[in-house]
């Protein structure tokens, strides 16, 4: 839920800031504010995006076997981070009395913190060929207790490096399901790639069988 509360963060601030200032416009700062206003809303896209993707069309609609999310969420948080500054320059020359400048450290800090988290499950997930969605029953045959009904896994050497969510998971899960950090419980273990290895010898034995 963090995860969310920081994106209403990012795009409420800045939206109540941009509505805010409209009002109290004047000939010298027109122009200026109106530019910031505009490249405001550009930034608040990739955020949008990012969250349509991966709420409606990926675990709902089932349309995309892929999750660009994390993606648009990093575009989100760094385009907010630079955005975010020239919004808050408008009220050096339009005064709001409820725009302080904590709310915008908020808003910069909740910027961070998507992009962050975001770069965090890119790097996690870089390697296509090495990482997965695993069921957790199999985790239980390694000792390891998942609530989840999976983890998220990347092979790592002899090891198998995991994530069970705990919390929020955006995205579609036969895909690559988006647990922000810190909504996953993370660890290394020998055993669940020993238990990899063995479900995928036993699978191969069964479609060799099969065509014979």
């Amino acid at each position: 839920m963090v995860f969310i509360f920081a994106i209403l963060i990012a795009l409420v601030v800045p939206a109540f800031s941009m509505f805010a200032v409209m009002f109290r416009l004047n000939e010298a700062s027109a122009v200026r504010v109106t530019r910031n206003n505009a490249l405001g809303l550009l930034s608040a896209v990739p955020l949008l995006v990012g969250f349509l993707q991966s709420v409606f069309v990926s675990s709902v609609w089932k349309l995309s076997d892929s999750n660009q999310a994390p993606t648009w969420f990093l575009v989100g948080g760094i385009a907010g981070l630079v955005t975010g500054m020239l919004l808050a320059s408008n009220l050096a020359f339009v005064r709001v009395r409820f725009m302080r400048r904590d709310l915008w450290v908020m808003c910069a800090l909740a910027n961070l913190y998507i992009a962050g988290a975001a770069l965090d499950h890119l790097v996690f997930f870089w390697d296509k060929a090495g990482t997965g969605v695993m069921a957790s029953d199999l985790a239980q045959e390694a000792d390891i207790n998942c609530a989840s009904e999976y983890l998220l896994v990347r092979r790592h050497g002899g090891s198998l490096n995991y994530r069970c969510p705990t919390s929020v998971v955006l995205g579609n899960p036969f895909a690559q399901p988006f647990a922000p950090w810190p909504a996953y419980e993370s660890g290394d273990s020998v055993k669940l790639n020993q238990v990899l290895e063995r479900l995928q010898k036993d699978t191969a034995r069964a479609g060799a069988s099969s065509e014979r």
